[in-house]
C-alpha cells in the first residue's frame, strides 16, 4: 500500500498580490517558513519539506451565489472556491 508522506508544493493564484503577500508572509513567519524565491509577480515560502507559491491572477474571480455563511467563487469551469466569510 502507497502512504502519502508529505506534499511537495502548493500554488494558488490571488486577485490582491500585495495584501496577500502579507498575509502570507505573517502567517507563514509564524508557522517556521522562510521566504524562498520572489518575482514580481509570485513569492514562495518554504519550511524544507514543503513549498507554498502564491502568483498574481489573470482576472478577479466571478462570484457564482453569496449564502449567510460563504460565497462561491469561479475562477475556471473547473474550479470553485468557496470562501468563508
Amino acid at each position: 500500500m502507497n502512504r502519502v508522506v508529505g506534499i511537495d508544493h502548493i500554488s494558488i493564484r490571488v486577485s490582491d498580490l500585495k495584501t496577500s503577500k502579507k498575509f502570507y508572509g505573517n502567517l507563514f513567519k509564524f508557522l517556521g517558513f522562510k521566504v524562498l524565491d520572489e518575482y514580481e509577480d509570485a513569492i514562495g515560502w518554504t519550511n524544507r519539506k514543503t513549498r507554498f507559491w502564491i502568483g498574481a491572477a489573470d482576472f478577479h474571480p466571478r462570484v457564482l451565489a453569496k449564502t449567510a455563511f460563504f460565497k462561491i467563487l469561479l475562477y475556471r469551469e473547473d474550479l470553485h472556491v468557496y470562501i468563508p466569510w
